[in-house]
Order: structure tokens, then C-alpha cells, then sequence
């Protein structure tokens, strides 16, 4: 059980107000059945796994599984697999069904766990799996997945099946590609939960049958990788839009854990200083002194600043003042990139010999991994953990880019979960060792182990949820970014390019989304916050940085209701130019955000939900209910709120509304 931790200044005295601090809702998602004490029985290859009062079927020839609850409404979870080899081996011990596909070299093994199921792969040889599949039932209606914010796709909608690559064309990780490894599948009267903890090594790929969509999933069973067990655990749900990470939640309380920003606030106390703030990246004089004056004269008395790795840091005067006005400032930076000194195009890709280039990670065939954006190569994590080991690398370089007094930090890449297996036979490591190592060293980081022990409100970018316990802020984490984005933002001539150095294209130029593309990442009716339903009191998440919130000006009003609605952050590139232009809107959302945040910033996204037909007047509810958020996207009023506005219900019947220009 949780131990309930208290805040610290002004949230300390909200909560206390609202008296929420002696019931503090957890945002536990209780399964639909709970666990059974019947045990697993079998007909001969047909087993039947007890969930309460409910069935799963599991075929034992094809790992085909249905569910049927006790008034026989009856679903398919999985389809068949394709299992070369008879099952041999069976053993029931009442509680777990033990059996061997001999032929194939794979063992499997069923059981109910709290009120899932749970099977378990093993191979001794390097095969892989496709299976499950799910979202092929007649009755399934949408399938829901975790990139980005998340995502639910209707299994018949025409826009997606016309919708080519972004969903079909290339399997996503689960780590790495999306933010969490779990989908959920809704069906007409009910919903399914499938979680793989076993995400190294596993894909999840869209396919159309019948003119419908539905998720595949595989598996690389690999000595190499250290991959050969594959574990899915299946849980019913309801069927609600967030039920699936509901579930997650839950299972990640239990498992893992999850560390909440209050306890984070406690360990530092300037983490607090993330609610209620905008996030923006200041560039050119927007690093002045000025722009905070600025600032306050607007009345935004909150904001984390950061500033890109470019050598031009703000002053230590300029991150004095911002921080003694309530904002957090911090510096880019990356450890896992490093290139030629005599030819980078950034100081954050700097290392002292021998990191370059004895410490890039290595490719089975003796070359070194290629970097981001195919400069220099990426760098490894044990190599990096060594240096620092021998020459205390780390501590020198967070020593450099926080000598300005700046109290947060932001590292890039290093939570996403693009991880590595290093083929160097002086530091062999696997993607789960990688994974380790940085995840040890962001906690580090934060912790303050390379700072002299003063402790850094610590990011990074799109944040998996295996981080959750080592950094507060994640951007990048709420935009649902398909392939064609990155395509698009290839034409430098629409989107910009990191020139003008003062004032770079790729933040500042404006740009139009191809109406399809604009669909794929904001269109209301297809999003729905599973992210921050699992960590919205663990992890502040914002939109990538490239996308600050008046790049895609015909996109900002919807995008700004978004975040809003998700009780997050924007994201803004700033300078003195941009401040003129839309600071009174900013302040305007700030004041709005804030309001929201110093009730619920801190508590769990408890409740999502369509309002209409339409799916474009969604509501969400934080806490016990402490706030509830109504957001209209359509174009003429509906459910008390006017279109292109967000109504806030707060405590003791207070109710505020913004509204988009």
C-alpha cells in the first residue's frame, strides 16, 4: 500500500483547504472479475481458466483464446497462432496449466493472476512469434495504443484504413516506439486490457482484414537479446476509453511501482515548481534578462525555460532572476550522441577522448552505430557509466552546463527507450542492460550525485513509463507522431531548418499540417490520454519541442483544449518577438492552467469520457473528483459549453472557463 505523502507550500495549503490530503484518491483500476479460487481445469486441449464468475478459453494447439462471461456473451481475445508442434507435457496444478510444444522448442504456461490472465513463453531457440492478435471479433469497435498520449482507432473508420503507412507499413516497438507496452481492444459491450512486460524484443503492427484494422503482435524469442521468455497478460475491462490504462496503472502500482510528484517534490522541493507552469525554449534575447521582466509584467509567474546546447547559455543574473520569480530554468543536453570535435554541429556531442570514438556503441559486424541524424554515433551507456567510474566524466559535465545556478535539467533521448545491444567485446550489453544503466543514471541525476548533491527537476524526451521514478517532466510524451511527420518535416522550405542561429526555422517558422497528417496527430475524436491517465501525478507531459504551440497556428486553439482537457502544459518556443505576439494569450491560458493545476496538478486522471456522438465534447475528472474539465472541439454549443471553450469545475461550485481566440 502507498504511504500517503503530504506537498509542500502553496499545494500543501490547497490541498489542506480542499480537504483532499485525508482521502487521497490512488486512480486504482479494480479488474472486472476478481480473482477466483476455482481452479484451471482442462477439456482435452480446450483450457479454461477461471476470471471471478467469467472464462477464458485457451485452444491449446493455436493459443487461440475466448472470453465468455456468465451471461454467455462471448468474445475472441486472441486469434489463432501459427504452432508447429504438438503439445506434449501437460501438467495442472489447480492454480497454473504447464505444457510444451516439443517440436518447436517452446514451453507455455497459464494462470489467473488478481484477475488476469497470464501466459508465459519460453524458447530455447531464436524464433519468432506472431501472436496475439486482437480486434478481429465482430464486435470490436476501436483499438486503443499508446503513442504519444494516445490513440483509439476505430476498426471500420475509412480515414484510417486509408490511412497507409502510419498505421500498417512498419511494426512499432513497445520499447522504444510507444510509451507503454500495452492496447486495449473495446468490443460492444466490454473491453480487453493486453499488457507485455516482456517489451524487449516485442512489435505491434496494424493489418486490415475485411476492410477492418487489428493489432498484431510479435515476438523475437533471442538468446543474444536476452529475449527468450514472452509473458501477455489479458485483462477484462468495462470497455471505457481509458480502461486499459486503468488497468496498467494498477498493474504498474503493483509490479514496478510508480513514483508520484508529491513524493518527488519531497526529495525536492523545487519540483513543485512545475505546477502550473507553461514550458517554453527561449532562444536569441528571449535569453535576456529582459524576457523574464517581461514576463512578469504579464502576470505569468510560473514557467520552466530551457535553452538548446548552442554555447550561448543564459547569464547566471538572467537564471537568478527567472528563478527567484517562481520559474524553473534548465540546460538541453544529450549523453547519447557524440561526434568529431573537429566537425560537430553541437557542443552536447563533445566528449574528451576516449568516448570519441572508443565509446560508441557497436554493430555485430565491428562499425560503430551511426548517430541521430546520421552524425557521429551513439554513445554507449556502459561506456559512459565506466568514464564516469574512472574520470568522473558525468560529474565534470553537469558541473559545465549548470554553472549559471540553474536548478533543472532537461536529457534528451535517454528515457524514450531507444536502447541499444552493444556488440563491444570490452562492454558487452544487452537493450535491458542499457535500459538499466540509464535509468540509474538519470535517477542519479536528479538526485544530485553529479552536482555536489544539489538535486536537478530532472526530463526528458517522450518518456516511457519505466522512467517514471527517475524524472517529473517529459517532452514530447503527448504528441502522437506518425511516420509521414518526420517525412514532412524533412522540406526545410515549409517547415525550417536550426537557421537563423538566433532564431531557428524549425521552431519559429509557421507551418500548415497536411489535413491528413493534421488529422493523424490532433484530431480530438481519435485521441484519448491513456499517458496521462497512468502518470499524470508522476510525470508532467508536454508536446515535443519543435512543436511549440504557435508553430502550427491553425492547429494552436484545438491543440491548446488538448492540453487543457489533460491538465498539461503547452510547450512554446520563445523570444522577445514571439512574447509580443501572443503574450497576452499565453497569460491568459497560464492563469487558466494554473487554477486547474493548484487543484490537480498532483492527483491521478481517474476518468475519460466522450460526451457525444460526435466525440468531440470529451470531459476528464482528476482525483476523487476534486476537478472535472469539460472541453467542446465542435462548432456550436454542447453540454453547457460553448464551442472552442474548456469549463473547469471546482471545488465548492467554482467553475471557470477559457475559451480559444
Amino acid at each position: 500500500m502507498l504511504r500517503m505523502r503530504k506537498t509542500t507550500g502553496r499545494l500543501w495549503a490547497v490541498a489542506t483547504a480542499l480537504g483532499t490530503v485525508v482521502m487521497l484518491t490512488t486512480g486504482y483500476f479494480v479488474p472486472l472479475y476478481s480473482a477466483s479460487a476455482a481452479p484451471v481445469t482442462n477439456e482435452g486441449t480446450k483450457l479454461i481458466v477461471p476470471l471471478g464468475n467469467a472464462n477464458a478459453e485457451i485452444d491449446l494447439t493455436s493459443l487461440q483464446i475466448d472470453f465468455e462471461k456468465d451471461n454467455g456473451e462471448r468474445v475472441r481475445w486472441a486469434e489463432p497462432a501459427i504452432l508447429d508442434g504438438k503439445v506434449d507435457g501437460f501438467v495442472n496444478t489447480d492454480d497454473t496449466a504447464l505444457w510444451d510444444y516439443s517440436g518447436i522448442g517452446l514451453s507455455a504456461s497459464a494462470s489467473q493472476v488478481e484477475g488476469r490472465l497470464h501466459i508465459i513463453l519460453e524458447s530455447d531457440r531464436d524464433v519468432s512469434l506472431e501472436w496475439p492478435a486482437t480486434g478481429q471479433d465482430s464486435h470490436t469497435t476501436s483499438i486503443e495504443f499508446t503513442r504519444g498520449s494516445g490513440q483509439t482507432i476505430p476498426v471500420a473508420d475509412p480515414f484510417w484504413l486509408a490511412a497507409g503507412e502510419d498505421l500498417f507499413d512498419e511494426p512499432a516497438q513497445l520499447a522504444g516506439d510507444l510509451s507503454m507496452p500495452f492496447w486495449g481492444t473495446t468490443y460492444d459491450t466490454q473491453g480487453l486490457n493486453v499488457i507485455v512486460p516482456t517489451d524487449i524484443g516485442t512489435t505491434l503492427e496494424f493489418k486490415k482484414k475485411d476492410e477492418r484494422i487489428y493489432a498484431q503482435a510479435a515476438h523475437e524469442f533471442s538468446a543474444d537479446r536476452q529475449t527468450s521468455t514472452y509473458e501477455v497478460i489479458f485483462t477484462p475491462t468495462t470497455g471505457g476509453a481509458v480502461d486499459a490504462a486503468l488497468d496498467y496503472r494498477d498493474y504498474l502500482h503493483k509490479t514496478s511501482g510508480i513514483v508520484t510528484l508529491r513524493e518527488k517534490i519531497e526529495q525536492n522541493p523545487n519540483v513543485e515548481s512545475l505546477i502550473g507552469a507553461p514550458h517554453a525554449y527561449v532562444w536569441g534575447d528571449g535569453r535576456d534578462p529582459e524576457l523574464v521582466h517581461k514576463l512578469n509584467a504579464l502576470g505569468i509567474n510560473r514557467m520552466w525555460i530551457g535553452y538548446d546546447a548552442d554555447g550561448s547559455p543564459p547569464s547566471p543574473y538572467t537564471v537568478s532572476l527567472a528563478q527567484d520569480s517562481g520559474f524553473l530554468v534548465a540546460p538541453y543536453d544529450t549523453w547519447a550522441n557524440a561526434q568529431d570535435p573537429e566537425k560537430s554541429d553541437t557542443p552536447a556531442a563533445l566528449w574528451p577522448s576516449p568516448l570519441w570514438p572508443d565509446g560508441c556503441v557497436m554493430n555485430k559486424d565491428g562499425t560503430p552505430v551511426t548517430g541521430f541524424g546520421g552524425r557521429g554515433c551513439y554513445l554507449s551507456s556502459a561506456a559512459l557509466r565506466q568514464a564516469q567510474k574512472d574520470s568522473n566524466v558525468l560529474t565534470e559535465r553537469v558541473k559545465s552546463f549548470t554553472e549559471n545556478g540553474v536548478q533543472s535539467y532537461f536529457l534528451d533521448v535517454d528515457a524514450v527507450g531507444q536502447l541499444f545491444r552493444d556488440y563491444n567485446p570490452l562492454r558487452p550489453a544487452t537493450e535491458a542492460e542499457d535500459r538499466k544503466i540509464r535509468l540509474e543514471r538519470m535517477k542519479a541525476l536528479a538526485l544530485g550525485e553529479f552536482s555536489q548533491n544539489s538535486p536537478l527537476v530532472t526530463g526528458s524526451e517522450a518518456a516511457a513509463d519505466w522512467a517514471n521514478s527517475a524524472i517529473s517532466y517529459s517532452h514530447g510524451s503527448s504528441t502522437p507522431v506518425p511516420g509521414s511527420f518526420f517525412s514532412f518535416q524533412k522540406n526545410t522550405a515549409v517547415w525550417g531548418g536550426y537557421y537563423p542561429l538566433g532564431r531557428p526555422g524549425i521552431f519559429f517558422k509557421e507551418a500548415d499540417l497536411p489535413d491528413d497528417l493534421a488529422t493523424k496527430m490532433f484530431a480530438p475524436e481519435y485521441r484519448v490520454p491513456l499517458y496521462q491517465t497512468v502518470l499524470h501525478d508522476s510525470v508532467i507531459s508536454t508536446d515535443r519541442w519543435e512543436l511549440g504551440l504557435y508553430k502550427l497556428p491553425q492547429l494552436s486553439g484545438k491543440r491548446t483544449l488538448l492540453s487543457l482537457l489533460y491538465n498539461e502544459p503547452i510547450n512554446l518556443a520563445l523570444d522577445t518577438r514571439e512574447l509580443e505576439a501572443h503574450g497576452e494569450e499565453i497569460a491568459r491560458i497560464q492563469k487558466f492552467f494554473m487554477e486547474i493545476q493548484d487543484v490537480a496538478g498532483l492527483e491521478p486522471l481517474t476518468s475519460f469520457e466522450f460526451l457525444d456522438d460526435t466525440k468531440r465534447v470529451q470531459q476528464t475528472v482528476f482525483g476523487d473528483g476534486v476537478l472535472t474539465l469539460t472541453a467542446n472541439f465542435g462548432d456550436s454549443l454542447s453540454g453547457g459549453v460553448d464551442a472552442g471553450c474548456i469549463s473547469a469545475a471546482l471545488p465548492g461550485a467554482k467553475t471557470i472557463t477559457y475559451c480559444t481566440p
